[in-house]
């Protein structure tokens, strides 16, 4: 029995998320089929990365992973796919992959639809896709070997002398804050060395906590996230909202040698 995730821009209000479900069940009714998350915004590509990267490893092998993020980013859109440690996915030619995908990324491949097609019968093509690539027909059986895919640049984490600097890439339902910053970036360029962090409001913290519940109610803890990653939360309320961040705003982690 084959298991499917969803992760789009479609919207929980409209009817295309059932529409894709619908057609993947008239092909496969004993699938099982998982939404990831369809508030995604279309231009927000570093969070829908965020989220694709860090939700598809808890899944087994043998999943196919239907990205849905500005589908219909073009008068001419093309759709692709890939198999990555025995994940299959499917997402627009549209830079999405190269961002989840940050290092090397698999071979790709063009799935044989025409443009008009995929505008104007999308939840039917995206089933009969992921169907086929779920039955482990050969990728190239199904589609073409693309050489040339669009790509996105990554926003990454960087080290300067004694800073190292990133941005907001993620911010939850709950308004917790969550950097590009990895526990391993941070770990490589400390050094063991004391600390400040600066962000939006120059405020300065010196602590690393275990989680938002080190803290009292209404106050602010910053800590690694279960995913790796610097996580700004106030404990009851919304960092984003109290510390006025919002995505792409700097973090900076300011490091002393005395």
């Amino acid at each position: 029995m084959a298991i499917y995730t969803l992760t789009t821009d479609f919207g929980i209000r409209e009817h295309y998320v059932a529409a894709v479900k619908g057609n993947i069940l008239k092909l496969e009714p004993q699938a099982t089929l998982i939404d990831i998350s369809h508030s995604l915004l279309h231009k927000q590509w570093q969070s829908s990365a965020y989220v694709i990267h860090n939700a598809y490893p808890h899944f087994p092998t043998g999943t196919t992973h239907i990205i849905g993020i500005n589908l219909l980013y073009s008068s001419s859109p093309q759709l692709i796919f890939m198999e990555h440690e025995g994940h299959k996915f499917i997402a627009p030619n549209n830079g999405i992959l190269s961002l989840v995908f940050n290092t090397t990324i698999p071979q790709m491949y063009s799935a044989p639809f025409e443009p008009d097609a995929i505008i104007d019968k999308y939840p039917i093509i995206l089933a009969q896709l992921a169907v086929q690539l779920a039955s482990n027909t050969p990728l190239d059986q199904i589609g073409s070997p693309l050489i040339h895919y669009q790509r996105l640049i990554p926003i990454l984490a960087f080290s300067h002398n004694n800073t190292l600097k990133g941005v907001v890439s993620y911010i939850d339902q709950q308004g917790n804050v969550i950097s590009n910053i990895s526990i391993h970036d941070f770990k490589k360029t400390s050094n063991g060395r004391k600390f400040s962090l600066l962000s939006k409001r120059n405020e300065k913290d010196n602590n690393i906590h275990k989680t938002y519940t080190s803290v009292n109610v209404g106050e602010k803890a910053i800590f690694f996230n279960s995913d790796g990653f610097l996580q700004i939360s106030i404990n009851n309320d919304s960092a984003a909202n109290m510390l006025g961040l919002k995505l792409n705003d700097p973090i900076t982690f300011q490091f002393y040698d005395n």
